[in-house]
């Protein structure tokens, strides 16, 4: 691929040193913004219907605790890997960002940042998926797509027919397995000072 004004390459990964396994991570503080515990709260209401809230807010609490492991393991992972990065792939996907209702009122620099953060997070995940062996096959997101479809009673056709549909789910359930399989691998404590307000 050439574009105007120089060639184009797609962004790389390498790996410089190997993973940490022993690292102990010790999370002292929650961190959550609002809008990502709204998104999570909807879903799984929508999902988990008949459960009672409590079980719902345990579940998001749940999410909250995991999602900051990850980020903690994550910055980790980063560390063992070299990228090689491409400034107009992360222009590109800062660019669909924008588009995206979530991201309108942030401003470009942080939209350039969290493109950077994609990007490095989906190389680091297909280098994990190879590392650890992770892979979905067609059956699996087929019986994702019927467990959604029998908690929500939303159509998933437009999934099972649009190939580029059906490979995005797959992604996902990846995504969910790696993150499984990271916080299953690396050891990490809750040691809060004090409970945490997310108002």
């Amino acid at each position: 691929h050439t574009h105007m004004g120089g060639s184009w390459h797609m962004p790389t990964i390498k790996q410089i040193k190997d993973l940490n396994y022993d690292e102990k991570f010790v999370i002292k503080n929650l961190s959550a913004d609002k809008r990502i515990l709204e998104m999570h709260r909807e879903r799984l209401s929508k999902i988990l219907k008949d459960r009672k809230p409590e079980e719902i807010e345990r579940q998001i609490s749940d999410m909250v605790i995991r999602d900051n492991a990850f980020s903690m393991i994550m910055e980790s992972i980063v560390k063992c890997f070299e990228f090689n990065m491409d400034a107009s792939e992360v222009q590109k996907i800062a660019d669909s960002l924008k588009t995206n209702e979530f991201y309108t009122s942030y401003p470009a620099e942080t939209l350039t940042k969290i493109a950077d953060h994609i990007i490095k997070r989906d190389l680091i995940f297909s280098e994990l998926a190879r590392l650890w062996d992770i892979r979905v096959s067609d059956n699996e997101v087929n019986e994702s797509l019927n467990g959604y479809y029998k908690a929500t009673n939303e159509s998933i056709r437009s999934y099972l027919n649009d190939k580029e549909k059906f490979e995005n789910v797959r992604n996902v359930i990846i995504g969910e397995k790696i993150t499984q399989e990271m916080l299953r691998r690396f050891k990490f404590t809750l040691d809060l000072k004090k409970p945490e307000e997310n108002k």
